[in-house]
Parts: C-alpha cells; structure tokens; sequence
C-alpha cells in the first residue's frame, strides 16, 4: 500500500466529495469578505419565492438591531460592541442608520463614520448588515438629492458587491399619510435600485420599504390594509420590473408601530397577503413607543405572535437607547449595558421581549 492510498485508507473523511465542497465554499466566502472577489464567487443571499435564502442554502429569519451609523445622534461606537451584539444578545442582523445631508432637526455626530470598520466587524462574524439612508423621513428624495443617493448607492454597491453580507435598504420610511405616492415612491427606489444593479452590478439585497412612514398601512385603524393604501400590495410589481428588465433579491420592508398598535389579526393579514404574493417582507423597525409618548408595546407584542411562526425576520429599535425605546434599565438604556449574557436582570420590557425571541427555549444561550 502506498504512502497516498493509506492516507485515504485512515483518513475517510479527506476523501468525501462533500468535503472539498463545503472546504471550497468556505475559502471563497472569505477571499470575497477580504478582498471584494466579484459577488459569483461567494455563496450569498437570494429571494425565491419569497424566501430569503442564506449562503448555507436555508431560509434566513432575520433577528436584527437598529445601529448607529454614519452622522448618526448618539456617541456611542458601534463597531466595538460587534462581540456582544452577535454573541451575548444573538442578533444575526444590524440595520445601520446613515444621515447623508446635513439639513435635519436632529444632532449629528461623527463617532460611526467609519462605515468600512462597521461592515468589517459585523460580516465578518456572519451577520448581515444593511446600509440605509435615514434622511427625507416621510417624504422622498428628489432631484439633486436623488442623484446624491444614487450616486452614493451606486458607490457603495462597487465597493462591497463581493460582500453578500451587505445589503441596502433605499430610504427610511418613505411618505406619509393617506394612499401612496406611487410615482414619487417609484421614482426613489426604481433610480436607486438601476444605481446598484445596472451601474454597480451588484446583485447584494435591496430592501424596498412601504409608504406611511414605513408602515404602509394608509390609515391609523384596525381594519385591513387594502391594496391602495399599501405600496408594497399595489406596487411591487414596478418596482421590481422596469424598463425592460426584472430586478430579483428583492425583499419589502415595512416598520411596526402605532398604525399596527391593534390585535393581530390586521398584520396577519397583511403578511398572508404579502406572502400570496410571493414577495419576502422583513420588519425594519419595531419598538416600545413613539417620540409623542405613545406606547407600541401592543404592536409589537403582535408583531411577534404573527411575525414568528411565519418566519418574518424583524429588527428592533434600537442597539444605542438613547431614547424611549430602550432595552435595558437606567440611561441611555443601550443593549450594551446589559449585565448578564446569560441570565440578565436589567432589561426593559421591550428588552425582555427581544432577549425571549433571540433566545428561544431549547437553543443554547
């Protein structure tokens, strides 16, 4: 027997095909997160059917936090607390908010500006991090400050198309009362998207969120949401197909606050809805309560009896406290001032909620 042979003879697993497979995807996973190999070379995300699919080829269920980013209102850094965000709380998923214009009623600091350290520390722990531009909050962006956004996304989608870790959500809750805008809603997210598939040929993710500021509900009430109120029931069809061409890996978002503060029943047939039309939904936002003091703990506690066993990923606001939505006690009630990995004794409400869903009974905490 040769020296070769008996290596295969006392070695079998060497001489598994599936072995060198998942040995091959593995070092090109990580060629593609350290060097920007082109986005083919690495497994990635994918939407089939209205799945989210993951590298590993099974459903991925979002389990996110909002995070500060670039011009963003907190001190707080993000990039160190890329450990105990993964780790110790279990999100697989950190929605970076991003001020790209200067003009906006909220203070702006530079601590998050280095975007490239925030996308380092997170995809390479395997956790997926969307880039969105949080400016013209129940508007659109328009004219000049439509070009910059494009341009901006067309930028970011060259630098990291490697990176199937990264993923873009166009702009943050998008018009406001009433039906929507459809050609304004259009107009925004079609010029961003051609930006990053036609001018970049980046095929990462892009998140299209509904109008209302995101909740895509049309009104504040209990009944069902129809399709004219909703931009997501009534357009997604032309947002993703356009100009002679379909645009896939696309998921929908919308943002669960007051205008879902109702029983269940509403955002279950919102999601049945969404699902029978084979579009993928992610739930960007969740809390506590509004700016105005009003609670949407009942929203959210709906949110999760629906959002679960139908596998809607969702992401909380938000990683930093800071405001009323906080998930742990005291001030400024960050998620990384919890005092426990493993048993923690000073969450919110809100926090104790987000601790159960990432750490269901029966998973290792």
């Amino acid at each position: 027997m040769t020296l070769i042979s008996t290596f295969w003879a006392v070695s079998p697993i060497w001489s598994q095909p599936a072995f060198w497979v998942r040995g091959l995807a593995v070092i090109l996973t990580a060629l593609a997160l350290a060097y920007g190999a082109p986005a083919s070379a690495a497994p990635g995300f994918s939407v089939a059917d209205g799945t989210i699919i993951g590298p590993d080829g099974k459903p991925f269920v979002a389990r996110g936090v909002n995070v500060s980013g670039p011009n963003w209102v907190w001190h707080h850094k993000t990039a160190p607390d890329a450990a105990l965000i993964a780790d110790c709380w279990g999100f697989n998923l950190v929605r970076v908010n991003i001020f790209l214009f200067p003009e906006t009623k909220y203070p702006q600091v530079d601590d998050n500006n280095d975007l490239d350290a925030i996308v380092q520390a997170f995809t390479s722990r395997g956790i997926v991090v969307v880039i969105e531009a949080h400016d013209r909050i129940g508007s659109f962006f328009a004219g000049a400050d439509l070009k910059y956004l494009a341009d901006w996304y067309a930028g970011l989608a060259r630098k990291y198309r490697g990176n199937p870790y990264v993923w873009f959500d166009i702009m943050n809750e998008p018009g406001g009362y009433g039906p929507p805008d459809g050609d304004k809603w259009l107009l925004t997210h079609r010029t961003a998207i051609a930006a990053i598939r036609d001018t970049a040929g980046a095929d990462n993710i892009i998140l299209v969120e509904g109008t209302t500021w995101g909740q895509d509900t049309g009104r504040l009430t209990p009944e069902p949401v129809t399709v004219a109120e909703s931009a997501i029931l009534g357009l997604a069809g032309e947002v993703t197909a356009f100009g002679g061409k379909t645009y896939d890996n696309i998921v929908f978002s919308i943002h669960v606050y007051d205008m879902w503060n109702f029983p269940p029943a509403k955002l279950a047939a919102y999601i049945a809805e969404v699902k029978r039309r084979h579009l993928a939904l992610l739930i960007g936002e969740y809390g506590s309560e509004t700016d105005d003091g009003l609670s949407t703990l009942p929203a959210t506690r709906a949110m999760f009896e629906v959002a679960v066993p139908q596998q809607v990923g969702r992401a909380v606001w938000h990683w930093d406290g800071g405001t009323v939505n906080t998930l742990t006690i005291g001030r400024p009630g960050g998620g990384w001032q919890i005092d426990s990995c493993t048993a923690p004794h000073n969450l919110t409400p809100l926090g104790q909620l987000v601790w159960n869903d990432n750490h269901p009974a029966g998973e290792p905490s």
